[in-house]
């Protein structure tokens, strides 16, 4: 299955790729200077991201909303969706952190139906570089190769989606998601694949060259 996702991702150009943050996601409304963080459930955790929602004020829009993950940190320096939630119950505060990679609504406008790329440039240009909301770059040259990184970093896996995709409900057909367990596995069966076919070659080989040494016998 994650062989034809990545065969899917290489026969088109137009895919963008970006880690895929551990986390839970999330929206960040704004109107003026009323902030609300919202899950997609609409469960509403305003009250406990406070750095969330004091950088959430200083995007360069008086309205918008941002689609993205929020993220805590362990004491390990590593992603945990198990703090993350602890502290969205209400639990112990801790920073919490908003990784926006998608916009929906801009200034005075709806941008449901903008292609992905195009609401990508405006949310660059509304997020300045800031310490706890953070613009999620998007990339269209690195490709899938992009995995071989993210288990090392404690992230999930990565997301990639074309450019062209309008915003809409659930996961449309432009939306590949592939963890990084799915990746490890795959990897080590085309390692025990290509280990296969090594010993294989030898072995032939092995077997020319002794039939081709004077006296040896013919294989059958």
């Amino acid at each position: 299955r994650v062989a034809k996702r990545l065969a899917r991702l290489a026969s088109a150009a137009d895919w963008l790729y970006a880690p895929k943050p551990a986390g839970t996601r999330a929206m960040a409304y704004r109107q003026s200077d009323k902030i609300s963080i919202r899950g997609l459930s609409g469960t509403d955790v305003t009250r406990h991201v406070p750095d969330v929602v004091r950088e959430v004020l200083r995007i360069r829009a008086d309205n918008a909303l941002p689609d993205g993950v929020l993220v805590c940190i362990d004491d390990d320096r590593r992603p945990s969706s198990r703090l993350l939630d602890h502290v969205l119950r209400g639990g112990e505060l801790r920073p919490v952190s908003f990784y926006a990679f998608d916009l929906l609504y801009y200034k005075d406008w709806d941008v449901y139906a903008f292609p992905f790329s195009d609401r990508k440039a405006a949310l660059a240009s509304i997020v300045p570089s800031l310490k706890t909301v953070v613009y999620v770059e998007h990339d269209g040259t690195r490709s899938a190769n992009l995995l071989d990184g993210v288990a090392g970093a404690g992230l999930p896996g990565i997301v990639a989606r074309r450019a062209s995709i309008q915003y809409t409900a659930g996961r449309p057909d432009g939306w590949i998601e592939i963890n990084s367990t799915a990746l490890d596995e795959l990897k080590q069966t085309r390692r025990k694949s290509a280990r296969q076919s090594a010993r294989s070659i030898t072995f032939t080989n092995r077997r020319k060259f002794c039939d081709r040494r004077p006296g040896s016998p013919k294989a059958t």
